[in-house]
């Protein structure tokens, strides 16, 4: 072997030894950090198990439900002394209410009247509702 093909060797073996001790740090970080990553920022990512600090309850900024104008909603009748007998195979709907909802908007979104829909779920206010309430929807 002549001077020169020497060299080229020693210069490949130099090449592949740099190459595999950069591969060799390359894999003694990820098994450093894999703990934060598959423990913290995958399931960040993913949106699992997101937990937000909460700030005391001086600072919480108070709940305002949805509010409707008095006007809209009709005083709560009592039924009449015969009411006529409900279907027993009817079964009521759940409605979650929405952002923005109003008990008037509900009522004609299933076609009943605001008065059932009050009765039917013992509200005290209807003009308080809130997003996030779960509403039982009498059948028609």
């Amino acid at each position: 072997m002549n001077q020169e093909q020497e060299n080229q060797t020693r210069a490949e073996w130099t090449k592949f030894g740099v190459l595999t001790g950069i591969l060799f740090v390359v894999v003694l970080v990820v098994a450093l950090v894999r703990p934060l990553i598959f423990g913290r920022i995958v399931p960040l990512v993913m949106g699992e198990g997101l937990t937000l600090p909460t700030p005391p309850a001086a600072e919480l900024p108070p709940k305002t439900p949805t509010e409707i104008p008095e006007e809209t909603v009709p005083p709560a009748t009592e039924p009449a002394a015969d009411p006529a007998p409900a279907d027993p195979t009817a079964t009521p709907t759940i409605h979650a209410v929405q952002p923005g909802e109003t008990i008037n908007a509900i009522a004609r979104q299933y076609n009943v009247g605001v008065a059932d829909i009050v009765a039917r779920n013992n509200l005290t206010n209807p003009n308080l509702i809130k997003a996030g309430d779960i509403l039982i929807i009498p059948t028609p």
